[in-house]
């Protein structure tokens, strides 16, 4: 006869498993990668950045470094618009990020299956089976 503790033991492979799945789906989903100093000039021109100022922050695409400013064009705001572009000063910038509003939208999308999934593995574990 088999025991609870051998029925658990049984399963921990397919729960370490899916939540290693879960976690990785998730992870591969991040929006958003601070860059560490020292900045570079530029970055690619449709590149999304962040632009950390105390506990706020703007978008911007089409960004520049020079010795002592960032510059770059509002994300919401199309390239060409060259007048949209804004300027602050580096000593006041608390970091910056470089990420993906498409990629933050994806994780939310995505998010109702990664929560059936991981009721689906709470089920089969608590239950032993759907």
């Amino acid at each position: 006869m088999r025991t609870t503790a051998g029925r658990a033991r049984g399963r921990l492979p397919w729960a370490a498993a899916a939540t290693f799945l879960l976690s990785g789906c998730a992870g591969g989903l991040a929006g958003w990668n601070r860059v560490p100093p020292p900045l570079p000039a530029a970055f690619e021109t449709r590149q999304q950045v962040q632009v950390w100022q105390g506990s706020r922050n703007t978008i911007w695409h089409g960004v520049q470094i020079r010795a002592d400013t960032i510059s770059g064009i509002p994300y919401h705001r199309p390239l060409e618009s060259d007048s949209s572009r804004r300027h602050l000063p580096l000593a006041t910038v608390d970091s910056v990020r470089l990420g993906s509003l498409r990629r933050v939208g994806a994780l939310v999308a995505a998010s109702p299956w990664l929560i059936a999934a991981a009721l689906l593995v709470y089920f089969r574990l608590a239950w032993g089976g759907i």
